[in-house]
């Protein structure tokens, strides 16, 4: 219990009517001082000197270091005498952190809105989801070879690039047709470019030497098709540059990593211009002179829109890939990003909240190479050390890309605006923007994960790194039982499934298979149909093995672990009591209400009762003796009676009286609001409380109560002496003959002549005072033998 306010028997107690005084804390007398106080243990010299040459013997380091030490404290940073003052530091660090924790939240939450989602939905909707035509029901995704390739582009694309009319009909004019869906702003213009790999590229068998002149090897940057190809017929001006091969240096941009291979920036590219009628001939012409040919190994649409209603960049690019095999791949993808900032309120609200962030960041570097600097080695053998440093690292980088996205964006926004003839290349930016966003999901992951470094001190917290601890060796030796398997299974799905099963047609294909198997999502028909007689005995057999005999070893690891962590931990105690600490604040905060309220009771007790005279006034004396009776020092009398005693005539006359009543009042209702506070800050139910007429109703209510049951104590022992005196004279019953209880009174009342005398029918209450007779005499026997005893 909390010692706090609890004062020496001796010890007058103060006085104060202020609203809002400070209650006094006199130490308990065993309160352990200065020199009885446990030391603090003693660290290695190495410390010792490390610390004493931080600290210097200027007064000016020392005060410095002092001053550091006391805003970068931390449970690293110095060694803790005792359970509160770790709960302390524990408790700062940890609200600290959530300050942090927020702000980053802030920032990350900031950069996204739902527009993005609905800004992405509505241009893969234009473009992916649109029918080639009336007639022909297939897609973007239905692109399978070079003929489907083209109807993507004579269709849906140039109908989404180019609108024409209004949905009543009404033509549009020439600065409203680059504007897609009515709201979103088509910037430069859009671009087509492939990478074609050159013919004899690979090494044809002699068995067929003869029979095949040519051949195009997959993909690779080496094999690139460099020269100027030869188109089918007789191009248009426009399209003649379509034909020369640029290098990377020229058409800028990043690499591309698709689904069959990687490939460069370089190719033979063709812009398309903001005519429709002059787009639409473009695209028929390169149709026409065949300027997809047969060594194009991926071709890329790319264009940036940008839609000013809700300030957002959707870098969009469909790609094409033609692998060596034959067929078509086609990919997607929809970037929609924040690239212009400062534009709203909010935007400068988060701007604000970043350079917050920096100072934090710096404040938690700083704090790092303190507690590096005092536990060394001991320090970095610990999990949330790193934590803690990858935290910092990650929060350093998410700054600097921050900045030079910033800078990148100024400079690009800036000349993409005065050339909006040409491609504008918002990939490089695109990219670099979307790993940011990136970085910053996984800074603000980790660091939601570095909160169980706050909580984990409290023995409940800690059941999960216990669990997984214990259960580590075991987890270890199942997994490479369990990886062995599942590889194994991998491998021969792959092998065996993967020529006619899309889900076993790579390597990591089937891998991802397999855990969706576990997990219950699987396409049987296809594993069926891939081979009707090995893919059920494969899939049965893995279900078997790794699903109910792997799976439930692995949970029946985790639940003997956990079963083991809950006995260890029932009888253990928390490393850090940060919900003690929070109770005793509380109890320390509320014992100061109660001070409070007492030196209130006792100065409205002082109005009611120290008038001993009876003249409506009371004089100093008065005042005095009925205060110091109830334990108040004399002193805090004296100001009291002082600050109120207006005239200085040493009496308090009804009015001084009134205006002392009425500071009492206000201070009783100000304590009043505070405690529904405190209780309502602290989740506790307020307890009831009863008004002082309520309290004085009680008062007289016990007052008869005990009047009356005294007079009842005093007829009963008036009884008891009565029966005692009785007693003596008969001496003691036969029981006690032979002894307390002996063998021959047992047997002489269970004798066969022996009969109970009868006795007449008793009325009831002649029957209840025979029975509390009885009784009085029994306790008055018991008292006798024990005195005779």
């Amino acid at each position: 219990m909390e010692q706090a306010f609890v004062r020496p028997p001796s010890a007058p107690r103060q006085i104060s009517v202020s609203p809002a005084p400070n209650a006094p804390a006199n130490p308990p007398s065993d309160a352990p001082t200065s020199s009885s106080r446990p030391k603090t243990p003693r660290v290695g010299a190495r410390r010792q000197r490390s610390s004493q040459a931080m600290t210097g013997n200027s007064p000016a380091k020392s005060l410095f270091w002092r001053i550091v030490h006391g805003i970068w404290r931390t449970r690293h940073t110095r060694d803790h005498a005792d359970e509160i003052e770790l709960a302390k530091t524990t408790f700062r660090e940890l609200v600290i952190y959530i300050g942090f924790i927020v702000l980053l939240s802030l920032l990350v939450f900031g950069q996204m809105t739902t527009s993005q989602f609905r800004f992405t939905n509505a241009m893969r909707s234009l473009f992916v989801s649109t029918p080639f035509s009336d007639s022909d029901a297939r897609t973007f995704s239905d692109v399978s070879d070079s003929e489907s390739f083209w109807l993507f582009l004579q269709g849906p694309l140039l109908a989404g690039l180019y609108p024409t009319a209004l949905y009543n009909g009404q033509t549009l004019d020439a600065n409203d047709m680059t504007y897609l869906l009515r709201e979103n702003k088509l910037l430069g213009l859009p671009r087509l470019r492939q990478v074609v790999v050159r013919d004899n590229s690979c090494d044809v068998p002699s068995a067929f030497s003869g029979q095949i002149t040519h051949c195009y090897a997959p993909y690779d940057i080496v094999l690139e098709q460099r020269g100027t190809l030869t188109p089918a017929g007789t191009p248009i001006n426009v399209t003649l540059d379509a034909y020369n091969f640029k290098t990377e240096s020229q058409l800028g941009g990043l690499r591309y990593w698709g689904k069959v291979s990687t490939y460069s920036t370089a190719g033979y590219a063709q812009e398309l211009p903001r005519n429709n009628t002059i787009a639409a001939a473009i695209v028929n012409d390169l149709k026409a002179n065949l300027w997809l040919q047969r060594g194009a190994r991926a071709v890329f649409v790319d264009f940036t829109v940008y839609n000013p209603n809700v300030n957002l960049f959707n870098v969009i690019r469909f790609v094409f890939e033609f692998p060596a095999s034959s067929g078509v791949v086609v990919t997607s993808r929809f970037l929609t990003l924040k690239f212009i900032r400062l534009a709203t309120d909010w935007d400068r609200f988060v701007f604000a909240c970043e350079i917050i962030f920096v100072v934090f960041t710096v404040y938690y570097l700083i704090e790092e190479t303190l507690e590096i600097a005092h536990g060394r080695g001991k320090y970095l053998r610990k999990f949330w050390s790193w934590i803690d440093i990858i935290v910092v690292v990650l929060s350093f980088i998410s700054i600097g890309m921050c900045f030079w996205r910033q800078r990148e964006i100024d400079n690009h926004i800036t000349s993409i605006v005065g050339r909006q003839n040409t491609y504008a290349d918002f990939d490089t930016l695109a990219f670099w923007s979307y790993t940011f966003d990136i970085m910053a999901a996984c800074t603000i992951f980790i660091a939601w994960i570095k909160i169980f470094k706050y909580i984990s001190f409290n023995k409940t917290m800690t059941q999960l790194a216990e669990t997984l601890s214990a259960s580590a060796a075991d987890l270890l030796g199942f997994s490479v039982m369990f990886f062995i398997v599942f590889l194994a299974y991998a491998q021969l799905g792959y092998l065996v499934l993967g020529p006619s099963a899309a889900e076993f047609h790579t390597f990591e294909e089937s891998v991802y298979t397999l855990f969706r198997i576990i997990l219950g999502d699987l396409n049987f028909d296809a594993i069926r149909n891939a081979n009707r007689v090995f893919g059920p005995i494969y899939f049965i057999s893995f279900v078997f093995f790794v699903f109910f005999i792997l799976f439930n070893m692995f949970i029946a690891i985790i639940n003997d672990a956990y079963r083991k962590v809950k006995l260890k931990l029932a009888d253990a105690k928390s490393e850090v009591q940060l919900g003690g600490l929070l109770k005793r604040g509380f109890a320390k905060f509320r014992d100061r209400l109660m001070f409070k309220r007492t030196v209130v009771a006792d100065v409205d007790h002082a109005l009611q009762h120290a008038d001993e005279d009876k003249d409506g006034k009371i004089d100093f004396e008065e005042l005095k003796r009925n205060l110091v009776e109830r334990g108040r020092a004399e002193d805090e009398v004296r100001a009291l009676f002082e600050k109120y005693d207006i005239d200085g005539n040493r009496v308090l006359d009804e009015k001084e009286q009134k205006l002392l009543e009425k500071d009492i009042q206000q201070l009783r209702d100000s304590l009043d609001d505070e405690e529904r506070r405190l209780y309502k800050e602290a989740g506790v139910p307020i307890p009831d409380t009863v008004t002082s007429s309520d309290l004085e109703l009680l008062k007289r209510r016990v007052a008869r109560l005990e009047h009356a049951i005294g007079s009842v104590v005093s007829k009963m022992d008036a009884i008891l002496v009565k029966l005692e005196d009785m007693a003596s004279v008969r001496g003691p019953p036969p029981a006690f003959e032979t002894g307390l209880f002996g063998v021959d009174a047992v047997e002489t009342l269970q004798a066969p002549g022996f009969s109970a005398p009868s006795t007449p029918q008793a009325s009831p209450s002649t029957t209840r005072r025979t029975q509390m007779s009885k009784l009085a005499s029994n306790e008055a026997l018991e008292r006798g033998f024990h005195s005779r005893a």
